[in-house]
């Protein structure tokens, strides 16, 4: 905190280990390779080896808010760090140097307060990044190469994200409106997509308890009722009703487009009974 440190203490017994004073102390990860890095908002980003506690580097990233609220997180030995207002940053953590970053929207989404707008927090997912970026919500990127990171996505979770963490198919996001549990799909590799047919059906598409349809390409429906499984890439667009049952299972992998314009708000979505969808 603001005027701490990182305290190492002993498992067993609780008592402290090893105390390093650093102000402005915000969080810690730990790499593959047996280093331990801290951030504060005073000093940066600091590199420890995780047995001696021995300094390695340490590095500045730029002037924040004092004490607020920042996460860092190891991707192979490069780090995420949440930036605040300059976004998600990633740096080469052995040189110090940054290698890219993905950036808050210039223009906020409508009736929201620009200072709203913030990345507090980062997780790494096995090469899933996840960024809390308050009221713009929760954004979702990969490394594209070596040195370019590529927004994949966002979500918007209705209040501010504040915290996120992803760990097996799962993302757990502290907002102001509560605590967020999401299960998701990976991102659809080109294989996965590859000599589905097109869909050729009529506007109401209905998926048996025993069905187990893939499609791809373009589909304009009116009603679609999931009992079973369907899994679609390409655009879906459905007008009036959208229902995925118990059991039942919907994945899209492109975009799904749910009402219509004059009827799109907060509230209308696909409606799912008992179990999660995709």
């Amino acid at each position: 905190g603001a005027n701490g440190g990182l305290s190492v203490l002993d498992p067993s017994s609780f008592t402290s280990a090893k105390y390093i004073e650093l102000r402005d102390l915000r969080s810690l990860a730990n790499s593959a390779s047996s280093k331990l890095s801290v951030y504060s908002g005073e000093t940066g980003v600091s590199t420890y080896a995780a047995d001696s506690y021995s300094a390695i580097n340490s590095f500045t990233p730029g002037t924040d808010i004092p004490e607020a609220k920042r996460t860092i997180d190891y991707y192979n030995e490069n780090l995420l760090l949440a930036g605040g207002k300059a976004g998600m940053l990633y740096y080469n953590a052995a040189t110090g140097s940054k290698i890219d970053d993905i950036l808050l929207p210039k223009t906020p989404p409508a009736g929201v307060d620009p200072n709203d707008v913030v990345t507090n927090a980062v997780s790494n997912n096995n090469g899933l990044f996840f960024s809390a970026n308050g009221a713009a919500g929760v954004y979702l990127s990969i490394p594209k190469d070596a040195n370019t990171l590529s927004l994949v996505g966002m979500m918007d979770l209705k209040g501010s994200a504040n915290y996120v963490k992803s760990k097996g198919d799962y993302i757990y996001v502290a907002s102001s409106t509560g605590l967020k549990i999401l299960k998701f799909t990976k991102p659809a590799t080109a294989s996965s997509c590859t000599d589905l047919p097109a869909y050729k059906g009529d506007a109401n598409l209905n998926v048996n308890s025993n069905d187990v349809f893939k499609y791809s390409g373009s589909a304009a429906l009116q009603n679609l009722n999931v009992n079973g499984s369907l899994y679609f890439c390409g655009a879906m667009s459905i007008l009036y009703n959208c229902n995925i049952n118990s059991r039942g299972t919907l994945e899209v992998h492109g975009t799904l487009a749910y009402g219509r314009s004059e009827e799109r708000r907060v509230g209308k979505e696909c409606r799912s009974r008992w179990s999660p969808y995709h």
